[in-house]
């Protein structure tokens, strides 16, 4: 029983992930920083912060996803979001994002 339910897992999880990272690899822009530019509008509307559950917005000049209600920022590494809470880095008010 836990092969047949890992196998149905693993599927499952795949079969979400494929639609993501495909567009996730058609929109992204390879700098020499690292960082990417989501061009895909629909890869961007369905991440959220792992925190709040809130929208992000991306920032391409800083490389980052953002949550504006708890300011905490989010690296995006190789086209990949980072969205992993320790990841995320506080931005104190006074810093202009």
């Amino acid at each position: 029983v836990r092969c047949h339910s890992h196998k149905m897992f693993t599927r499952a999880v795949l079969a979400w992930r494929r639609p993501l990272g495909a567009a996730l690899l058609r929109g992204r822009t390879i700098h020499s920083s690292s960082t990417a530019t989501l061009q895909d509008e629909t890869v961007l509307e369905r991440l959220v912060c792992p925190i709040s559950k809130l929208p992000l917005e991306y920032l391409p000049a800083h490389g980052v996803l953002f949550c504006r209600e708890i300011r905490v920022a989010y690296p995006i590494r190789h086209g990949i979001p980072i969205l992993v809470p320790t990841e995320g880095r506080i931005v104190p008010d006074d810093e202009g994002l």
